[in-house]
């Protein structure tokens, strides 16, 4: 399975402009400040302009991407803030909130597939970014985009705990250092990473052996700290290989 480069490029544009560039303070604040709001919406424009003039040839349709992309990102942060603001039924409103991460990057998804099927699916990308690398098993773009979604994307929504309810079960992190586990997640998925895609399946194990051994002492003392644990390095781990298969990095073959 390929993955036309043309998307690969707005999607690496997304992902710097809504996760990279934005700070964790514009984040938290966007929803209820409108200079932080304007701030990320800038951000975004900028560096999703800056990725599609880099990778892709100037022309009208390009144009009309860089324009669609942040118009339409606009939009769907308008109707997150709009929902949170007047949306009155509770049960609603908690839903929407406790899903609120990934409501909000399916919507900004589909909008980019939209923009590259009107727009972009006849453009080419510049001769650099389809040549390949010696000993790349592939085009080092799509193995830039699965790093980049691998590390603050899927970190950022496994510790919103949206696909598991943590606050629910009582598995809230023990941990003292946070920023040294969140470290460790990125650590443990570019390693899984570039495994996956020379396909070293075996050596995967080596790494998930090596940090139970870490937290041996706290997963023995605590059955919370063990699911805990558990549930959050195997979302780690399978979110590196759906990326993987997704673009087109490993197969099931």
């Amino acid at each position: 399975m390929t993955i036309d480069s043309v998307f690969v490029v707005l999607l690496i544009g997304h992902v710097l402009g809504d996760f990279y560039l934005q700070t964790n303070s514009i984040a938290e604040k966007k929803d209820v400040s409108y200079r932080c709001f304007v701030i990320h919406i800038m951000e975004y424009t900028i560096s999703m302009g800056v990725v599609l003039i880099l990778a892709i040839p100037y022309s009208n349709n390009l144009l009309f991407i860089w324009l669609s992309s942040s118009l339409l990102h606009l939009c769907v942060d308008l109707i997150k803030r709009a929902a949170k603001r007047f949306i009155k039924n509770n049960a609603l409103k908690i839903y929407l909130e406790n899903r609120s991460f990934i409501i909000d990057q399916v919507l900004h998804l589909c909008s980019l597939i939209a923009i590259w099927y009107f727009w972009g699916s006849n453009l080419v990308v510049r001769p650099f970014i389809e040549q390949d690398i010696i000993d790349f098993p592939d085009k080092p773009i799509v193995i830039l985009l699965c790093f980049l979604c691998i590390l603050r994307p899927v970190g950022i929504l496994i510790g919103k705990g949206e696909l598991w309810d943590f606050k629910k079960h009582n598995m809230q992190p023990v941990t003292k250092v946070q920023n040294a586990g969140k470290m460790i997640g990125y650590l443990e998925r570019t390693i899984v990473l570039f495994f996956l895609i020379y396909q070293q399946y075996g050596a995967i194990a080596f790494i998930l052996t090596a940090k139970s051994v870490a937290r041996f002492k706290e997963i023995e003392t605590s059955r919370d700290m063990a699911e805990y644990y558990l549930i959050g390095t195997l979302l780690s781990v399978v979110s590196v290989f759906i990326l993987a298969f997704l673009l087109g990095l490993c197969s099931v073959t």
